[in-house]
């Protein structure tokens, strides 16, 4: 995986789980159905019942 110095991947990534990705940007446990979230701040585990 290629970081600039700016902290930004240069590459993507495909990860199994919204909560691997979420624990890859903040460095350790996350679960990304309540941290990622949408333009309008409407979580995933939210869009994701609809």
């Amino acid at each position: 995986m290629q970081i600039n110095q700016n902290g930004i991947l240069q590459e993507n990534v495909l990860f199994k789980s919204p909560s691997y990705a979420a624990a890859f940007v903040v460095g350790g446990h996350a679960n990304g159905l309540t941290e990622w979230k949408d333009k309008n701040g409407v979580r995933f585990g939210e869009i994701e019942k609809e």
